[in-house]
């Protein structure tokens, strides 16, 4: 990118051309924008002064991975090699030309864009990074502190992580802990240390420390302290689609910020481009599931996108396998230390797809107390899955079982996207032992069964049945039954439910009866405020809500008042919070009442800061995640701002320093995002280069953008043949300092070069040259004068 107050000097010189051309045609390639992005150039053809067709081939190559299929279909197909714009235009396809700087910007419809995947499929699943630090270091400091009435207790977390040798190097996390009460006493404690390893090719993933074992058939996941080996394929290619499942679509007519809430809980707040944007492989639950896709655009509106989907991780497309194996000791953290037991265990599990419509697997955990050992079977129809599951334990004289089928299916009613609206759940357990890895041992005996029915008579308006039964070997019966309508309006949700059950709820005192409910949310994107109120009657709970969303972003700000009453607990709460360049203050007061007549007075103040080192180079951030970027500005931009990451608010995620660098996140690792750059008081003629950075990371890798560099002159000037006439509309070089730079010249002989650095340089146009001397200025303009050309001498 460069400072655009040069345009106004250059645009007459190029205007100059355009008269030449009245009466004629030429061809030229041209610079493509598309959504603040460099595309690959153009070859079109000009007439008096305007582009009035596209080379076909050269289109093709540069916008190849934006048309769909249907559009390249028809464009390839196209009889002439020259396509007119009206042609274009009628497949969707809107090219801008800009005479001021010779490029052109493209707008595409919805109907020409290919869909972009907000999941873990696509043709292109692996993403390796290829810009990374060869080592890296992330380190985020939160200081706490907690006022109940008159005691005060202070904390200091620390959350690091750190990579040696880039995306397939080593790579290692950690967090530490020091904890001081209100009588001076202090505590320091570790939180978990893992060392890994991975290799994204394969996937594969090798890890040494503190792990998670992952749950399979009917063996409990269980911390430990050793060694393991997964597959890994959501960590370490996210765009890879590893379970079949129907793909549900999105539009976006321009750039919008987009959250995506599952069941209330945001897993995705990031911006968009506009496009067509497909949803799978979201973080979803077994059940019903609510999707949300709430896109705010740049003028301020708001467009909801509701889903309803049923997922099963059951399934796996045809020919892969994921697996994972653990051994090592199992971990309880007790008393700010961890506690590990005796007990060597391996655990682990592996499946298979052997089609699109039927997996199958196998698990298993091992100790000197006994085993478990495992198997599951899933098979797909085209209204749903079944999944079987069987396991057999072993303790010393006990031998135990446990069984299980899960059923989902798209019936009747069941909405618009035939998302599985029918669900059946069985499980009978009798002496089985969920693990075998630390005593004392539990012995399970007894049996579930859940049902569920949906029927969603349109968007706003569902029916939902449900029933559960539970039967435990002591005698323990729990039976629940309801019927619940529910009503969605602008903000608005209704509900009525008939509730039953043998038992009072602890909670609500309630036993059985018809109950209802009523909530509403509010939201303006403008003013970033956010309100909520809500009525349950069954649990005779009533939540009010109303803030400021803090999007922390630089000079962010948020507040929120909270209060909520039920039989149990009465809490009334107040926050505030600032985002800054290098850190984050937050402040909550709250006053508790609990049902005993206890009240107590609550103060707590939260600091955040981050700090990053990449390759010996520092940044300081707020809340920053891995993979991340330092973005520093380069000297001869020492009395300029360097904005990273802007938005239409004009809202930016860091600031550029000089010796301490801006940083920023780069999402999810192993997938691509882009860094964008601008700097608004830029000196005259400064290019601070591409302005977007295409990026992506491993787990904990860093990497250095330096925006702005000695190569950020413009030159300006005229080129004369030795007898004093002009250069006219030719193409030449510039050569010296390392660089080769293009030179064109208009009808005068007028020429304009950018991105270069002061120093000696040879003029080359055919067979002329000349020798230039550019000196440094301090506007960033170099005024070349008049540089006469003669023919080079053998």
């Amino acid at each position: 990118m460069r400072s655009s107050a040069w345009l106004t000097i250059v645009s007459a010189s190029f205007a100059a051309a355009v008269p030449v051309c009245v009466a004629q045609q030429y061809a030229i390639d041209l610079p493509v924008t598309y959504n603040e992005r460099n595309l690959k150039d153009i070859a079109v053809s000009i007439q008096s002064g305007e582009v009035v067709s596209v080379v076909r081939d050269s289109l093709l190559d540069s916008m190849k991975r934006l048309l769909n299929d249907e559009t390249l279909q028809r464009l390839s197909t196209y009889e002439q090699s020259m396509i007119p714009l009206s042609t274009l235009e009628d497949s969707g396809i809107f090219l801008t030309f800009s005479v001021q700087n010779m490029s052109l910007t493209l707008k595409l419809a919805g109907t020409a864009l290919r869909p972009t995947e907000l999941d873990y499929g696509g043709q292109n699943e692996l993403v390796l990074p290829d810009e990374t630090a060869s080592w890296a270091t992330l380190n985020r400091f939160n200081l706490l502190t907690e006022t109940i009435d008159s005691d005060t207790q202070v904390a200091l977390e620390w959350l690091g992580s750190a990579n040696f040798g880039g995306y397939d190097g080593v790579n290692m996390r950690w967090s530490g802990f020091a904890d001081r009460d209100n009588e001076g006493d202090n505590t320091f404690y570790r939180g978990e240390i893992t060392l890994y390893h991975d290799d994204p090719v394969k996937p594969m993933r090798y890890e040494l420390g503190d792990l998670t074992t992952f749950t399979s058939g009917h063996v409990s996941g269980l911390n430990m302290g050793g060694i393991g080996i997964s597959r890994a394929y959501r960590e370490l290619q996210p765009r890879r689609e590893i379970s079949p499942g129907n793909t549900q679509q999105f539009y976006l007519p321009s750039s919008a910020d987009v959250e995506i809430q599952v069941n209330g809980f945001t897993v995705l707040r990031q911006q968009f481009n506009p496009g067509r944007y497909e949803l799978n492989d979201l973080p979803l639950t077994s059940g019903a599931n609510e999707v949300l896709v709430i896109a705010t655009f740049e003028d301020g509106t708001t467009q909801t996108f509701q889903f309803d989907n049923f997922y099963s991780g059951a399934l796996l497309r045809k020919g892969l396998s994921d697996f994972s194996l653990r051994l090592g000791y199992a971990s309880e953290f007790e008393e700010f230390s961890y506690d590990y037991e005796d007990e060597l265990t391996l655990s682990g599990y592996y499946d298979y797809g052997f089609s699109d419509a039927f997996t199958a697997g196998i698990n298993a955990e091992l100790s000197s107390l006994g085993h478990i050992a495992g198997t599951t079977l899933s098979y797909g129809f085209s209204v749903g899955v079944v999944t079987l599951r069987g396991s057999h334990s072993k303790i010393e004289s006990y031998d135990g079982y446990a069984a299980s089928i899960d059923m989902g299916f798209s019936v009747w009613g069941s909405g618009y996207n035939s998302s599985p609206n029918l669900r059946f759940s069985y499980e009978t357990r009798s002496d089985f032992a969920p693990t075998v890895a630390m005593v004392p041992l539990t012995l399970l005996d007894d049996k579930r069964f859940t049902a569920d029915y949906s029927y969603y008579f349109n968007d706003d308006l569902d029916l939902t049945a449900s029933v559960s039964r539970y039967e435990a070997v002591d005698g323990t019966e729990i039976d629940i039954d309801s019927l619940r309508m529910s009503y969605r309006r602008r903000g608005w949700l209704f509900s009525a439910e008939y509730y039953r059950s043998n038992f009072i709820d602890p909670l609500t005192q309630q036993q059985d009866g018809v109950f209802f409910s009523i909530s509403w949310n509010g939201y303006d994107s403008r003013s970033q405020i956010r309100s909520r109120a809500e009525y349950d009657d069954r649990r005779e709970q009533t939540q009010l809500s109303y803030g400021r969303i803090n999007r922390n972003r630089v000079g962010n700000y948020g507040y929120e008042i909270y209060g909520i009453d039920n039989a149990q607990i009465r809490d009334i709460r107040a926050s505030a919070s600032y985002t800054g360049n290098r850190g984050r203050a937050e402040l909550t007061a709250s006053q508790l009442e609990l049902a005993s007549g206890a009240k107590f007075d609550i103060y707590r103040t939260a600091l955040s800061s981050t700090l990053g080192i990449a390759d010996g180079q520092v940044g300081v951030g707020s809340i920053v995640e891995t993979p991340f970027a330092l973005v520093r500005k380069h000297h001869t931009l020492a009395n300029s701002t360097v904005q990273v990451n802007p938005d239409y608010l004009g809202e930016i995620e860091a600031k550029a320093g000089e010796t301490i660098a801006g940083m920023v996140s780069l999402g999810a690792p192993f997938s691509e995002t882009s860094v964008l750059v601008n700097v608004p008081d830029a000196p005259l003629g400064y290019n601070w280069g591409p302005g977007l950075y295409d990026s992506s990371g491993g787990s904990t890798t860093g990497r250095v953008i330096t925006v702005g560099s000695d190569a950020a002159y413009l030159v300006l000037g005229y080129i004369y043949n030795h007898l004093g006439q002009p250069l006219s509309l030719e193409r030449g070089e510039l050569r010296g300092e390392g660089r080769v730079l293009e030179v064109f010249t208009n009808r005068r002989g007028r020429f304009a070069v950018e991105g270069i650095a002061p120093g000696r340089y040879q003029l080359v146009i055919g067979g002329l040259s000349a020798d230039v001397v550019l000196t440094a200025t301090e506007e960033n303009l170099i005024d070349a004068g008049v540089i006469t050309v003669s023919e080079v001498k053998p």
